[in-house]
């Protein structure tokens, strides 16, 4: 049974060029959902849901900007001073 998985940076040096900083991923563990997505290790991880409904044929959903900031960093990926 496959998890519902929100994977997000954590570090400014994680900042991707095309702005997509977090992505949802339909995966049985956390492992796979890091897999998956291809993201590095230092990205936070938190499962939101025991069961996950993606829409057909998709597993993974890229979100443009960060899902969540603790860093400090404003949408557009910039450290906030």
């Amino acid at each position: 049974m496959a998890a519902l998985h929100l994977l997000y940076r954590t570090r400014p040096e994680d900042r991707r060029e095309n702005g997509r900083h977090a992505v949802l991923v339909d995966a049985a563990s956390e492992a796979a959902a890091r897999a998956a997505a291809g993201v590095p290790d230092s990205w936070g991880a938190v499962q939101l849901a025991a069961t996950a409904t993606m829409p057909p044929g998709r597993t993974v959903i890229w979100l443009e900007g960060d899902a969540i900031s603790l860093l400090g960093i404003d949408r557009g990926g910039n450290p906030v001073v």
